[in-house]
C-alpha cells in the first residue's frame, strides 16, 4: 500500500476521520476508504503510534465489509504489531477483536475464537469495558 503525503492545508488526521465518517453516512465507499488512507498517512507522518492503531483498524473494517479481507488482515496484523510495540492494552484488544470479526467471516471459528480471547485477556488487563463488551457481543 503506497504512502500518501499530507496535504499542506491540514496537518491533523482527526478532519480525515470524520470527512471518512460523513462520506459513510452518505454510503460512499470510496470516499470512507479515501478519507480513511489520509488519516493513516497522517499519522504514520507524525509517529501517532495510538492513531495509527485506530486508522489501521478503522481502515481494515471498512476494508473487510467492502470484500478486502485480504487488505484488512494485513492492517490488522499491523496494528496489532504497532499496539504490542508501543505496550498498548486497549490498542491489542482492539485489533484483536478485528482479527476475530475478520476470523468470523472468514468462516474460521476456531481463529475467531483464539483472537477474541486475546482481545479479551488485553481489554481486561487494560480495564477496558467498552472493547470488552464489544468482544463479548461479536463472540456471540
Amino acid at each position: 500500500m503506497p504512502e500518501i503525503e499530507p496535504i499542506g492545508y491540514c496537518s491533523t488526521a482527526k478532519p480525515w476521520k470524520w470527512m471518512g465518517f460523513w462520506w459513510g453516512q452518505f454510503r460512499q465507499a470510496q470516499g470512507v476508504e479515501h478519507s480513511l488512507r489520509r488519516r493513516l498517512a497522517l499519522t504514520r507522518g507524525q509517529q501517532d503510534f495510538i492513531g495509527q492503531v485506530y486508522a489501521l483498524n478503522h481502515l481494515g473494517r471498512t476494508l473487510m465489509q467492502n470484500g478486502g479481507t485480504e487488505a484488512a488482515e494485513s492492517l490488522f496484523i499491523e496494528a496489532i504489531e504497532v499496539s504490542s510495540r508501543i505496550g498498548s492494552l486497549k490498542g491489542q484488544a482492539i485489533s484483536h477483536d478485528s482479527m476475530g470479526v475478520l476470523a468470523v467471516n472468514q468462516g474460521d471459528l476456531p481463529r475467531a475464537v483464539t483472537e477474541f480471547e486475546r482481545s479479551l485477556y488485553a481489554s481486561r488487563r487494560a480495564s477496558d469495558s467498552k472493547t470488552e463488551t464489544t468482544t463479548l457481543n461479536n463472540m456471540g
